[in-house]
C-alpha cells in the first residue's frame, strides 16, 4: 500500500498482531527481568548536545528514563555514565523513573520550537517499565503542541505500538526507528537476552510504517545476520542504518571473541555487509556510520536540521 493510503488485510492483521505482541513481550520481559525501578524526582530531561557528541546534528536530547531494563551486551551507555551503572547495581539492573518529565517538557517546552531532538541517546524510550508509567507517551502528547523542527525517536520495542495515535499526529516531522542487529534468534540469544524477539519488533515496525509513520531500522551494531535479512527489513522500514560498536568494553569484547565474532567489532566488516544491502536495496536505502544517523534530516545553512523526504521502495 500507499503510504497514508487505506490500510488493506494484511496491513491491519499485522498492525493487530504488532498490539498483541506488546503486550505479551513487555509482560514476559518484565516477568525475566528482576529489575530495580528507582522513581526519581530529578529534572534532567533536554540536554543540549556538544559539538563533541554522535547526535551532534539534534540540538537536544531526550531521555524520558535513566539506564534500561534491556541490558544488551553490547551497549555504550555504560560507558559513558562514568560509574553511575555500577553504582546502582550495574546496567541492565536498574530503571531510574523520571517522574516529573512532563511537567518538565512542559516548562521548557519552548526550547523545542525550531529545534531538533533525539529521544533517546541513553535508554529506551518504551521499555517495559513504560507500559505502567506512560512518560513517553505523555511526553509524546506535549510534544503534539510544540512546532519543533525533527525529532528521531529510537526503540527496539514493539510497546512503541501501542502509542499510534500521538506518533501519527507528529508523524510528518519525525522518525522512528526500530532497532533490530540481526535476524537470527540464535544470535539475539546471545547479545539480546532480554530484548523482543526480532519477528516482534520487524512487525513493530511494518505496523508503523502501514499507519504512515516514517520508519527506518537500526541495525546497529551489525551482527552476523541470515542472506534474506536485507530483503525482509526492506519490505518494513523506509532505509536502513548499520554501523559497528563503539565504546569497548571489556566484558562484551570477550563475547564477540567467545563466539568467533570477533571481525563484527571492527568498521571493515560492517562496510563489507553494507555492500551486500545496498547490492539488494539500492545506495538511497542503506546507510552506514556517523554521518548516516541524520536520516531524514539535513544539516542547514545555521547548523540545524531541516527534514528531507525519506527514500522508500
Amino acid at each position: 500500500m500507499s503510504r497514508g493510503g487505506k490500510v488493506g488485510r494484511s496491513s491491519r492483521t499485522r498492525a493487530i498482531n504488532a498490539r498483541y505482541t506488546t503486550n505479551i513481550c513487555t509482560k514476559r520481559l518484565e516477568r525475566a527481568a528482576r529489575v530495580r525501578v528507582i522513581e526519581s524526582d530529578s529534572t534532567a530531561l533536554l540536554s543540549r548536545q556538544s559539538a563533541h557528541s554522535f547526535v551532534r546534528e539534534f540540538d537536544y536530547t531526550i531521555n524520558p528514563y535513566g539506564g534500561c531494563a534491556l541490558a544488551c551486551a553490547y551497549c555504550y551507555v555504560p560507558s559513558i555514565l562514568h560509574g553511575r551503572a555500577e553504582a546502582l547495581g550495574g546496567w541492565g539492573n536498574y530503571v531510574e523513573v523520571r517522574v516529573n518529565a512532563p511537567a518538565v517538557l512542559r516548562r521548557q517546552r519552548h526550547k523545542l520550537i525550531g529545534r531538533s531532538f533525539f529521544c533517546a541517546s541513553a535508554t529506551d524510550p518504551w521499555q517495559p517499565v513504560e507500559r505502567r508509567y506512560e512518560i513517553t507517551r505523555r511526553l509524546l502528547a506535549i510534544l503534539g503542541e510544540v512546532p519543533f523542527r525533527f525529532g528521531l525517536f529510537s526503540t527496539r520495542s514493539p510497546l512503541v505500538c501501542r502509542d499510534f495515535d500521538l506518533l501519527r499526529i507528529l508523524a510528518d516531522r519525525i522518525e522512528v526507528g526500530i532497532s533490530v542487529p540481526t535476524d537470527r534468534e540464535d544470535i539475539r540469544r546471545i547479545f539480546e537476552p532480554r530484548n523482543p524477539p526480532v519477528r516482534a519488533r520487524l512487525d513493530a515496525a511494518a505496523a508503523l510504517r502501514n499507519a504512515g509513520i516514517p520508519v527506518r531500522l537500526h541495525v546497529s551494531p551489525a551482527l552476523p545476520a541470515s542472506a534474506n535479512f536485507p530483503r525482509i527489513a526492506g519490505d518494513v522500514a523506509d532505509w536502513v542504518w548499520l554501523d559497528w560498536p563503539a565504546h569497548f568494553r571489556a566484558d562484551w569484547v570477550a563475547l564477540y571473541r567467545a563466539h568467533g565474532l570477533e571481525e563484527w567489532l571492527g568498521r571493515a566488516k560492517v562496510e563489507q555487509e553494507a555492500a551486500r544491502w545496498r547490492a539488494v536495496l539500492g545506495s538511497e536505502r542503506v546507510r552506514t556510520g556517523r554521518p548516516g544517523f541524520i536520516g531524514r534530516g539535513a544539516l542547514t545553512d545555521d547548523g540545524g536540521l531541516s527534514l528531507l523526504e525519506q527514500p522508500r521502495a
